[in-house]
């Protein structure tokens, strides 16, 4: 009995190569114990040593291999001649005819040099150990007795001990399974034939004993014994082959991918056939690469199809099934040039004709090669390895094609990034897992002129650089581009310092000029931020506020505004305000109060301003933050203005008529004043009150001419020309600029109440100090609104500053108590007590409620 040969490591094979010579040295320690006789002595048959030699190279040569899954045993008749020469040969005869004839028969099957040499000196050590039970148990009786066959059984254990126990230890040091389930089932099989073939020993010594002549029938019976046993192990092997097939092909059907398909199906291949080596090379197809798997003792090798492939260096390219050394000699001879002694390939062929390779090589059989069977079970195997790869291919290419799909599903074409569905999806994922993410929402300034001064292709060119600049400032994060110049990015966490500080990145990205060709463009954005949950608890809540706020920031020439609901007109509270808001300036539900302004120099009432207020029946009184920019964003600021100018243009006619002339000032929108009807609608109300132009003044602010300078400034210089004063409001913050000074028609400087009510600071104080100087050398008049305290009102009057305006003169009131006021201001007013009233008189009961809101 023999194992599979090793294709061993050196380590390995050096410590098979001690046990072979552990083993020849014990054999020769026992060869010299061995009796000078044989068992039948009494016998007149004398039996030839050469008839042994040719029984047992016969025997070995034509071994039965018996397969156990990876494990492979090899059973021969060699227990026959054992026997019959225990019983009429010399022992040491016995020993060396079966040594001789065993290594004849092995190098006939072209084994390998440490295979040759453990299998015979396991052999010998098996012949010595025979002879010696043999000779011990037999003690000189009869072989056909009861002692004769105790003798049998002895031997038949002892020589299957130390065979298992070689193949054992060969499997050990080689790292193969020793464990209870591989060896036992082996060793019954073997001990079954082994008493089989030394059983029908006995019958042959039986009969060579009593009548030589008849070993011609032996000869019949031991040629259908052997038959029998080719016939039953060809049997079991195609039991186990048709076995490995049904558990073959549907382990392939699994959708596990082609390179783990090929791994799987070279493992099992290699498994059915026995092999050392099993390799498959699926040839590269226009939309899929190549693979090469290669199994050994020593594990998996995955490759590139044919890169250092076994088929390669033997030149097989897979349109023909080779076998060696049954078939062609040619493939043969290419095997030993590799160093391989057998093998068969088959083609792996598909719909479109050859796909691959499919290759076994080194057959683990103790005896046999691959033979023709061997190859169309290959075959077989090659057609379902096919079909699965094929359909592991076509898997791929569909689920690349999809991945493909919604890669462009998601992403933006030109720049790249995620789109609007990509992003909302992100954002979706992050709210769902607890996060509170912030929504920036990017729009490029002026990128329409980019587009109709330089041509679509070069305004593309921008948006991808701006893309790039995103994704580089913030790597890793969420970088979309929802279509033309829009961009949003997904900021992690809710802090809005830290939103508003990414916002100021993405500016100071975009802040140097952008190369398109030859020509350098500056651009600038817009960007709107919404924090969840604050803002939004759902993403798309998050970006329509965030849409909000960056026109608002547009609006402003701010760059970055977080919102706010006081600038989204499409809040559910807003809608509801912009319909209260036309019905209250239809119906006159608006009020409009009146703050004094007084000569510094002689305390003298001088003027009013118009400030509008609005009682809301629900939300109480409303500051001008919430509804003037609801009028501006709705179209209501134009009859919101005309109903203040004509309510107070009436009120300034009364006071007139009762003897109380005084100007009248009411603040201007920045979008009324662009309005091209607003001359009219000026001319027209003074003319229904009965008003003279020049008892009007109209108050502006800078940033009223930043949207349509020219459309502004030629409104004001009509406007002058029709005689309504201009003033020229919140001055020293904003735009302030001395170029307006110049070229408008403004008679009065208004000076911001931060700086006013800041005199008591050096740095504030000199601000107003310049500004009334300046208005003075100009030839404007200055008004201080803000005055808080008699010491403001003291250093006014020091600088010689022309009217004041603030709380420590008169809060906002309405139009019926303005007469009252100017009585007991002519009587008491800071101007007559401000050495004993530091505050002051401070206008009580509603006086005290009024809103400094403008028109």
């Amino acid at each position: 009995m023999t194992t599979h040969d090793p294709a061993a490591e050196p380590a390995a094979a050096h410590r098979l190569w001690l046990l072979a010579a552990a083993m020849v040295a014990a054999a020769i320690a026992l060869f010299a114990a061995l009796p000078a006789a044989p068992a039948a002595s009494g016998s007149t048959l004398h039996l030839p040593w050469w008839s042994l030699l040719i029984a047992f190279t016969a025997a070995e040569a034509s071994v039965v291999t018996l397969r156990l899954r990876r494990e492979s045993m090899a059973f021969s008749l060699s227990e026959i001649p054992l026997m019959v020469g225990l019983a009429f040969v010399h022992p040491a005869t016995l020993v060396l005819t079966r040594v001789i004839g065993s290594a004849a028969a092995l190098a006939w099957r072209r084994q390998s040099p440490l295979k040759l040499s453990y299998n015979l000196a396991g052999i010998a050590l098996e012949g010595v150990l025979a002879a010696l039970v043999w000779h011990a148990v037999l003690a000189g009786g009869d072989p056909l007795g009861s002692r004769g066959w105790l003798a049998v059984v002895a031997v038949v254990v002892v020589t299957d001990l130390v065979s298992t126990g070689s193949v054992t230890l060969a499997m050990a040091v080689l790292g193969g399974q020793t464990n209870r389930k591989t060896i036992l089932p082996v060793l019954a099989s073997g001990s079954v034939a082994a008493f089989t073939n030394a059983s029908f020993a006995v019958v042959i010594v039986a009969v060579l004993t009593r009548e030589w002549r008849a070993g011609w029938a032996l000869l019949v019976i031991t040629a259908v014994l052997f038959a029998a046993y080719r016939s039953y192990t060809t049997l079991r092997r195609r039991h186990e082959a048709l076995e490995q097939l049904t558990e073959f092909t549907p382990a392939l059907d699994a959708d596990l991918g082609t390179a783990t398909i090929a791994a799987d199906v070279v493992a099992r291949v290699r498994t059915v056939l026995n092999a050392q080596i099993a390799e498959l090379v699926l040839h590269a197809a226009a939309d899929a690469p190549g693979v090469g798997a290669v199994q050994r003792q020593t594990g998996l090798q995955l490759t590139s199809a044919g890169t250092g492939s076994i088929a390669a260096s033997l030149g097989v390219n897979g349109g023909q099934s080779l076998l060696a050394p049954h078939g062609s000699r040619t493939f043969a001879a290419k095997l030993s040039s590799v160093g391989l002694r057998d093998a068969a390939v088959v083609p792996l062929i598909g719909d479109k004709g050859v796909s691959g390779t499919l290759l076994v090589a080194d057959s683990e059989a103790a005896v046999e090669t691959f033979d023709a069977e061997a190859l169309q079970i290959l075959q077989t195997l090659a057609n379902h390895a096919a079909v699965a790869l094929a359909n592991s291919r076509l898997a791929e290419r569909l689920r690349a094609e999809a991945a493909e799909r919604r890669n462009q599903a998601l992403h933006d074409a030109l720049t790249g990034l995620g789109n609007r569905t990509m992003f909302q999806e992100e954002a979706r994922q992050r709210i769902a897992g607890g996060e509170h993410p912030a929504v920036l929402l990017l729009d490029v300034d002026r990128f329409k002129e980019v587009n109709d001064t330089l041509g679509h292709h070069t305004g593309d060119l921008l948006l991808v650089q701006i893309g790039d600049r995103l994704r580089n400032a913030f790597p890793g994060a969420v970088v979309a581009r929802f279509g033309g110049d829009e961009f949003a990015l997904l900021i992690d966490g809710g802090d809005p310092v830290a939103a508003a500080n990414a916002a100021h990145r993405v500016l100071a990205a975009l802040a140097d000029t952008f190369q398109l060709g030859d020509m350098a463009i500056h651009v600038d954005a817009s960007i709107g931020i919404a924090h969840h949950p604050d803002d939004g608890h759902d993403i798309e809540l998050l970006l329509q506020r965030a849409d909000v706020a960056m026109y608002a920031a547009k609006r402003g020439s701010t760059g970055v505004e977080r919102y706010s609901p006081a600038a989204d007109q499409y809040s559910p509270k807003r809608l509801s305000m912009v319909g209260e808001l036309r019905q209250a300036i239809d119906s006159g539900g608006l009020d409009v109060h009146y703050q004094p302004k007084v000569d510094v120099a002689t305390g003298d009432l001088v003027g009013v301003e118009a400030l509008v207020r609005w009682a809301h029946p629900r939300h109480g009184f409303l500051p001008p933050d919430e509804f003037i920019p609801l009028a501006e964003q709705t179209g209501l600021i134009k009859p919101l203005t005309a109903s203040v100018l004509s309510t107070a243009l009436r009120q300034r006619q009364r006071w007139a008529a009762s003897g109380l002339d005084v100007g009248l000032a009411v603040n201007l929108s920045p979008r009324s004043l662009v309005d091209p009807a607003l001359l009219g609608d000026v001319a027209r109300l003074l003319h229904q009150a009965g008003t003279t132009p020049s008892s009007l003044t109209l108050e502006i602010t800078e940033t009223s001419l930043i949207t349509d300078p020219a459309r502004a400034e030629a409104a004001l210089v009509e406007l002058s020309a029709m005689g309504v004063r201009l003033s020229l409001d919140d001055f020293g913050t904003g735009y302030s600029s001395l170029s307006h000074l110049w070229t408008l028609p403004v008679e009065e400087l208004k000076i911001d109440k931060s700086f006013v009510m800041g005199t008591h600071e050096p740095r504030a104080a000199s601000i107003v100090d310049a500004i009334v100087d300046l208005g003075r050398r100009l030839g404007k008049r200055v008004v201080a609104e803000g005055v808080e305290d008699a010491g403001t009102w003291r250093r006014l009057v020091h600088i010689g500053c022309d009217t004041a305006q603030g709380f420590a003169i008169g809060r906002p009131m309405p139009g019926s108590e303005i007469p009252g006021w100017a009585q007991e201001w002519a009587r008491s007013g800071l101007h007559q007590s401000v050495g004993r009233r530091p505050y002051g008189l401070v206008a009580t009961g509603q006086h005290t409620r009024g809103l400094n809101a403008t028109a």
